[in-house]
């Protein structure tokens, strides 16, 4: 686990992706991908917002909203390009059994797991991130 980090929560974890969801669609029908255009336009799309906003910030806009963020699990910093791809790509592949797992853990073994699968291999973790300072 990173450093001082505290894990996010499953709650937190899931509004995230139902937020990101909400604005793929948003964003793919201002873009005129949806409803006119290929699948493969939003998906495309949807790796390039999220590769681009995890990579360098560790950040999308469900988990700007719910206040988690991705780290690398050595140092606590933004995962990097690589990470990102190795993640989200692991993410758009195994997600909904990613998430029916979860729901499982939390079901029968009364905690979530700390990190999923693709957070391992990537090298990475979901964790609140820090509150913000005041400006007094």
């Amino acid at each position: 686990m990173a450093v001082g980090l505290q894990p996010a929560n499953g709650l937190k974890r899931v509004l995230a992706v139902f937020v990101d969801w909400f604005v793929l669609t948003v964003v793919s029908i201002a873009v005129g991908i949806l409803p006119n255009s290929s699948l493969y336009y939003g998906v495309a799309l949807f790796l390039l917002i999220d590769v681009g906003l995890t990579a360098f910030f560790g950040l999308s806009a469900g988990r700007f909203v719910t206040r988690i963020r991705v780290v690398r699990v050595s140092d606590g910093g933004p995962p990097g390009l690589w990470a990102a791809v190795l993640r989200t790509g692991l993410v758009a592949i195994t997600g909904w059994i990613g998430l029916f797992y979860y729901s499982l853990s939390l079901r029968f073994r009364d905690a979530a797991p700390p990190r999923m699968w693709w957070d391992s291999a990537a090298g990475t973790q979901l964790v609140l991130a820090a509150a913000p300072r005041s400006l007094s």
